[in-house]
């Protein structure tokens, strides 16, 4: 009797540690690929800006309101040695 419950306890925790293990695949997968998105996004807004010559001169945070303010923008012609 104790014998046969512990076998299957055995074989019930052997297939949770199968599932625990593709669960924690696909998570990984899932977290990797929103990083590359991330990344991505992050590359094209700013090679956008580089492209549309747009020049944040100053950025601020004000610690009462918890807001971001940003310098004027302002349209810088790109050349050569600016940056």
């Amino acid at each position: 009797m104790a014998q046969s419950l512990v076998n299957e306890q055995t074989a019930y925790h052997r297939t949770r540690r199968a599932r625990n293990k593709a669960a924690s695949r696909r998570i990984g997968q899932f977290g990797e690929i929103c990083f590359l998105i991330t990344a991505v996004a992050g590359i094209c807004k700013i090679y956008y800006l580089f492209l549309s010559g747009i020049h944040v001169s100053a950025i601020t945070f004000d610690h009462s309101s918890g807001r971001m303010f940003f310098g004027r923008l302002r349209r810088v012609r790109w050349r050569p040695g600016l940056f």
